[in-house]
């Protein structure tokens, strides 16, 4: 153990030592294990056949049952739809929040400044429209936006309407203008309002000789604000969040974009929330926890895992920053991996396009790395919190539960390819069993996944139920829990550790998993705060060759 790690773990241990004073119970330590893309059924059927012992154990000794995924549209796709998307609810579940409060809508999403919409109608004159919330604070109120023209239309004009009340016009210029307009109190309405831009002429690039883009363009919006008489922001609109807002005359909308990353977060994580109230804090390689930061503990981030090997990231991989050099030495090398591989099919069997195989060794590689990183970090824990994240079995449903379900074997491959789901969720299990054994009896385990897994065709999808476990102090055991979703994890993690839940999280308390005896002598506590976080510098970061491919070979792009 180098100097580094000594002091680390030694400030860590001080930070527990009075962990027990003046209390009369011992003070909580919650451990959350993150499995993407487990489903309840599955985990029914290998229990029933004795396959996961220690899931079976933490099940009958505590609360499980269903939990509801959220479905949400990707705001980036051409053409949304509704989808369970991993980055999406496993941000939800971190902090207890709705998509459009947390800030991650996507795999990804714009460096910010660089969002806007153009403005056109294939059909009509080019009037847009956007449609608002309703409008808080005292008037009067005023909004600012930045404009421009689309060159070749020449010069000019633009009028402001809300709800049909004239606002004003400007003369647009080819370069951004930053213009701000008062709005009459009389003009706002409850519930929604309309912002109409009527522009007075459009044209097509194609009929320019620019390119064939055949699109008519009047002019172009970017992100807006409206202040109320205090100078408070009261509501902001980006065309790329707020896109299915963009009622009429306007294309898609267009930014430059990059990975998804904590940067984009625009709410506090629970770990956050239990760091600031003084509890110890854990974190191995969650979604959208690069680039690292500051917590009350440690932070290894998602890109130590398969995200940072794709881009070669060398900065904020962890939390303290040296933490990163003191675990590079648990890394599996080439030999582990081929091992783990060989007892899933043959080498010399190729299931899959080369592709998809090797995107999904990156991810076995990566659940390992993250298991050793959890063995070595959990036991300096003694009170707190602490999660890790898994992603290979949502990975094999992708790509092998076809062939579980009855896909022709490819020539050349053994029967036993049907069985490699089966092995993820085995090794998961050994994983957990492993974690379980270094925690003390005292200690509240929570199993969940983000959704469950299906098939359609000759590919895995994502299914609306995901799972929910516990087991610990004041858990029912042998408790049949329903109508949980994944709202609701971060408000429970709150109540487990003794702290109130802010109103302002979508989510609530799981109490159905709790004794009526505990929950009498443990109230539920709620507090006014808010809990979202000011917008950040976002990294500019290369969006790889590698991370795309690995998106299209488990079916997220295309």
């Amino acid at each position: 153990m180098t100097d580094v790690t000594r002091h680390f773990f030694v400030v860590l241990a001080l930070s527990i030592a009075c962990s027990g004073c003046g209390s009369e119970e011992p003070s909580p330590l919650v451990v959350l294990v993150a499995v993407d893309g487990a489903t309840p059924e599955l985990i029914n059927e290998l229990r029933a056949r004795g396959k996961l012992p220690n899931i079976d154990q933490l099940i009958r000794e505590g609360s499980w049952g269903p939990m509801e995924s959220l479905a949400a549209r990707r705001r980036l796709r051409p053409k949304p739809r509704r989808g369970y998307w991993s980055p999406i609810v496993w941000a939800s579940i971190a902090t207890g929040k709705i998509p459009d409060k947390h800030g991650i809508v996507d795999f990804l999403l714009p460096l910010p400044g660089t969002s806007f919409v153009w403005a056109g109608q294939y059909d009509g004159p080019p009037v847009a429209e956007i449609r608002l919330p309703e409008i808080s604070g005292a008037s009067p109120h005023r909004l600012n936006l930045r404009l421009r023209n689309y060159a070749p239309n020449g010069a000019q004009k633009v009028e402001l309407a809300m709800n049909g009340q004239t606002l004003g016009n400007v003369e647009l210029t080819e370069d951004w203008k930053d213009e701000t307009f008062a709005i009459p109190r009389d003009a706002l309405r409850p519930v929604e309002n309309r912002l109409t831009l009527a522009f007075e002429r459009q044209s097509r690039p194609a009929d320019h000789g620019r390119s064939n883009d055949q699109r008519p363009l009047a002019g172009a919006i970017a992100p807006l604000s409206i202040l109320d008489s205090a100078g408070e922001v009261v509501v902001t609109f980006d065309p790329i969040f707020g896109r299915f807002d963009l009622i009429r005359g306007f294309h898609p909308p267009e930014a430059k974009v990059v990975e998804a990353q904590s940067t984009h977060m625009r709410a506090m994580p629970v770990w956050n929330l239990l760091g600031d109230a003084g509890h110890p804090v854990g974190i191995v390689g969650y979604w959208t926890t690069w680039p690292a930061y500051a917590v009350n503990g440690f932070l290894v981030s998602s890109h130590l895992g398969v995200r940072g090997k794709r881009q070669k990231t060398s900065t904020a991989l962890t939390w303290p920053p040296e933490l990163a050099a003191e675990i590079s030495a648990l890394e599996p090398d080439d030999a582990a991996i081929a091992r783990i591989t060989a007892e899933l099919y043959p080498q010399t069997c190729q299931p899959l396009a080369p592709k998809e195989l090797r995107s999904f060794e990156r991810i076995l590689w990566q659940d390992a790395f993250y298991q050793r990183i959890a063995r070595k970090l959990l036991p300096t824990m003694e009170r707190g919190f602490f999660t890790v994240y898994f992603e290979s079995v949502d990975a094999s449903s992708h790509l092998f539960l076809p062939f579980r379900r009855g896909k022709a074997i490819p020539p050349g491959c053994p029967d036993t390819l049907r069985d490699v789901v089966d092995k993820t969720y085995f090794q998961i299990d050994r994983f957990l069993g492993e974690l379980i054994a270094e925690l003390p009896d005292r200690a509240t385990v929570m199993l969940v996944s983000d959704h469950g897994s299906s098939t359609g065709g000759d590919r895995g999808f994502h299914a609306p139920f995901g799972v929910f476990a516990a087991r610990g102090p004041g858990i029912r055991a042998g408790g049949d829990v329903r109508g949980t979703m994944v709202l609701d994890i971060a408000p429970t993690i709150l109540y487990a550790l003794g702290e109130s839940v802010p109103l302002d999280m979508d989510g609530k308390v799981v109490v159905s998993s709790f004794e009526s005896d505990w929950l009498a002598a443990h109230p539920v506590t709620y507090l006014e705060t808010d809990t979202s976080m000011p917008p950040a510098t976002v990294t500019e970061t290369e969006i790889s060759k590698e991370m795309l491919e690995r998106l299209r070979s488990l079916g997220y792009v295309r």
